[in-house]
């Protein structure tokens, strides 16, 4: 709150921002459990192939923070954001 009593917009911002990171997040961890038995029926691998796959994937995202966290402080996030926007949808 600021003096004048109204709520400063940074709040609103940080609480949009945790509720679509607890969303996003819950969707990735708790929805793969329940996908995991038609993606083995589909692709025909086993659970222990599709949950390695999962985790080298999450192992990745890990490792590749760090690099992508030094470019966004450096040249910020809007070059790096539309690239990857433009490279998940192909």
């Amino acid at each position: 709150m600021t003096d004048s009593g109204r709520l400063y917009y940074g709040w609103v911002v940080v609480a949009a921002l945790c509720v679509t990171e607890v969303v996003s997040w819950g969707i990735l961890y708790y929805g793969f459990p329940v996908l995991l038995r038609p993606m083995e029926a589909d692709l025909g691998w086993s659970r222990v192939e599709i949950t390695g796959a999962f985790s080298v994937g999450m192992g990745v995202a890990a490792l590749a923070a760090l690099p992508v966290g030094r470019w966004i402080d450096r040249h910020g996030a809007r070059a790096l954001m539309t690239t990857g926007s433009c490279l998940a949808t192909v």
